[in-house]
């Protein structure tokens, strides 16, 4: 029986996560989760799952519901949670940098932790591929990957290659791309998912974080996208004798999370089978740089692979560009280089953090700097 903890339950891929707990009661225990301020999804969880504990990180949540429910606990209780509580693994799900520190506790104290918070990775894997966990990538993408090159010779492999969906606007020109708005890029074709995630899927961010995560995490610098708008090819391993290896399946992403919570083995899923998309379209176009230039930053990433500064500044100016975008203060088109110009800006004003709390101590003082926006 393995011992699970559940970081952003209440959000899709926590509540996947917490379906396909429900679904082997043999196999998983939910020890305790934690959440925003979704008390409503977080009492259907302590309901089905009868968790020990769980934890909220918005403080009105904690003062109003802490008298009702006597396991409640407030986010400062986190790390004592972890040091009694012996998790076998860590799902860590909570979007943006407020992920980061307790995706560390959860690397610090778990066996495994599965990581589908990228600004983990790409922010601070340096600061956490050395702690205690097992590492695995939760996103359809890295998890593809990793089982298409486990047990293949590192050496023999010419290239990754990640799949995008291509978003909602992949056929629409330049000048059609000026008149979008934040409702249009949520109306993602393949995937329900948060809005920050949605927008980032739209502008190629997403693919961007992607790029750059599998670079550290693989330690593969030759990465490229292809652009497969069905959604069932998820990755691609090109060999030096140019052969491929593709990982397909239905796009859903309890595939990627159940693999996760059973790492190594996998699980029985109730989900679509290939066979009931026959005659199956699997056709692959080339990225577009001109269009979704945002993907540049992926590959920028990759030069800059050991400055963590430079990846943490695109993760935050990317935040800050999603609120705007959402706020209508920036267009579709005005996300890329106002996320250029915000490094070029700030990548001198700041050191290369050397440890988590130099890192959470940059993002905290841009938020300060940044927070009229």
């Amino acid at each position: 029986m393995k011992k699970i903890a559940i970081l952003g339950a209440t959000g899709s891929i926590g509540q996947n996560a917490c379906q396909i707990i429900s679904e082997n009661p043999d196999k998983f225990s939910l020890e305790f989760f934690l959440f925003n301020k979704n008390m409503k999804k977080a009492q259907e969880i302590l309901k089905t799952l009868e968790p020990k504990f769980f934890i909220t990180s918005n403080k009105e949540i904690f003062e109003k519901y802490k008298t009702s429910y006597k396991n409640l606990l407030f986010v400062s209780d986190l790390e004592k949670i972890y040091q009694d509580s012996k998790i076998d693994l860590t799902l860590s799900a909570i979007p943006g940098s407020e992920g980061i520190y307790p995706t560390y506790l959860g690397c610090r104290y778990s066996k495994v932790c599965a990581i589908s918070n990228k600004e983990s990775i790409v922010c601070a894997y340096e600061f956490i591929k050395n702690l205690r966990a097992k590492i695995i990538l939760c996103d359809s993408e890295h998890t593809s990957l990793e089982q298409l090159i486990k047990n293949e010779n590192k050496k023999e492999i010419e290239k990754l290659i990640l799949t995008a969906s291509g978003g909602p606007f992949w056929n629409l020109s330049l000048k059609e791309l000026e008149k979008v708005s934040y409702k249009d890029a949520l109306k993602h074709p393949s995937w329900n998912m948060g809005k920050k995630i949605t927008i980032d899927s739209a502008t190629f961010m997403n693919k961007a974080f992607e790029i750059i995560e599998a670079a550290l995490y693989f330690n593969i610098k030759n990465i490229d996208v292809f652009v497969h708008r069905k959604s069932f090819i998820h990755a691609i391993v090109k060999f030096i004798d140019k052969t491929y290896k593709f990982s397909v399946s239905f796009p859903d992403m309890k595939t990627a999370i159940s693999y996760c919570l059973n790492y190594p083995s996998r699980l029985p899923l109730k989900i679509p089978s290939l066979e009931d998309f026959l005659p199956l379209e699997l056709k692959l176009e080339k990225k577009d740089l001109e269009r979704f230039k945002c993907l540049e930053f992926g590959f920028l990433g990759i030069k800059n692979l050991d400055n963590i500064l430079f990846r943490s500044l695109l993760v935050f100016a990317d935040d800050l560009a999603i609120n705007l975008f959402l706020k209508q203060k920036l267009s579709f088109l005005q996300i890329y280089n106002f996320i250029k110009n915000f490094i070029e800006k700030n990548i001198g004003k700041f050191q290369n953090p050397k440890n988590i709390y130099e890192l959470l101590d940059t993002f905290k003082m841009l938020k300060e700097k940044y927070s009229c926006l």
